[in-house]
């Protein structure tokens, strides 16, 4: 199981890694077709000395296309051998996985215009070789290559909110604008929801109002709780809200786990709605709904306590 780990590992660094070389030489080929564009308008037109068909430009870009296609090609025949690494030489799984990532966030972080656009490569590459790697395998298999495959794109996001919590302003937008692109989504609600927990209002909002940026209501159920845990009455309420409805009992598992701690904070909209939910059918939702109750009985809480007792009797 190690060594499957480390596999993992491996290739998922690898995958990163091919996903930016060839965002790279993508923009070589097209500065590349630029030039040699200008280079024929310029032969057409009559000249006192002959027209160079090849200028120290189109050179440069012809070397650097050939240099970033043969690291591609020996990144892509590692990733098709996905050899373990030696054990004398002890690789780091965080150096193979989070490196290409966390470079990416932090570049996202300082403005660069390309950088979010390498970001969906990388996360592209990573969903692809999810897809191809985890058939047949079982649960636990698949959680384990899900979190080695997707560790890059995890590290870019934490990068990227880490600024953004300080206030970095392209960093703030990088958020705001993943949230709405379908494969940096999932990070990127995340995101929102630390950025919200922190007293972040924009990030809130969206949260709060999911339709408005084409985000399902169940991708924001979580992210609100770190915003809930911290007293946010809105966050709150929206989460009592949730659980309240009959048409999003799917959803009641995240709702009571989001509002546990504020119950245990003696919040009233909070413990109303643990206990609305105290009788559940749903076993998962009342040993949740139990905890937190639990919480808000020890603090004390009269209505808490009372709710345990009958929860005990049914």
């Amino acid at each position: 199981m190690a060594w499957t780990k480390a596999k993992i590992a491996v290739a998922a660094g690898v995958v990163a890694l091919v996903a930016v070389q060839s965002y790279e030489i993508a923009s070589r080929n097209k500065e590349l077709a630029s030039l040699r564009g200008q280079a024929l308008a310029q032969n057409a037109k009559p000249a006192v000395e002959p027209a160079q068909t090849d200028s120290p430009e189109l050179e440069q870009l012809r070397a650097d296309k050939m240099n970033l296609s043969n690291e591609v090609l020996k990144l892509r025949e590692q990733l098709a051998s996905t050899k373990p690494p030696q054990p004398e030489v002890k690789l780091s799984q965080n150096a193979a996985q989070e490196n290409p990532g966390r470079l990416l966030g932090l570049a996202v972080a300082q403005g660069d215009p390309t950088a979010l656009d390498k970001l969906m490569a990388m996360a592209k590459a990573e969903l692809k070789y999810f897809n191809t790697n985890g058939v047949g395998m079982n649960d636990t298999e698949r959680d384990v290559l899900s979190r080695q495959t997707f560790a890059p794109l995890q590290a870019a996001f934490d990068a990227i909110t880490d600024e953004a919590t300080k206030g970095n302003p392209a960093a703030l937008q990088a958020v705001s604008t993943a949230i709405q692109i379908p494969e940096l989504q999932g990070p990127a609600i995340h995101s929102a929801g630390i950025l919200a927990g922190n007293g972040d209002e924009v990030a809130l909002q969206i949260l709060l109002n999911p339709k408005d940026y084409q985000v399902p209501l169940s991708s924001t159920i979580a992210a609100l709780k770190p915003a809930a845990d911290n007293g946010n009455q809105k966050a709150i309420d929206a989460l009592a809200a949730v659980a309240a409805n009959p048409d999003q009992q799917a959803l009641r598992c995240m709702a009571a786990d989001g509002l546990g701690n504020a119950a245990a904070s003696g919040n009233s909209v909070a413990i109303d709605a643990l206990i609305a939910m105290s009788g559940d059918t749903n076993q998962n939702v009342r040993t949740i709904v139990m905890s937190g109750l639990q919480r808000a009985s020890a603090n004390p809480n009269a209505k808490a306590t009372e709710a345990l007792r009958q929860m005990s009797i049914q």
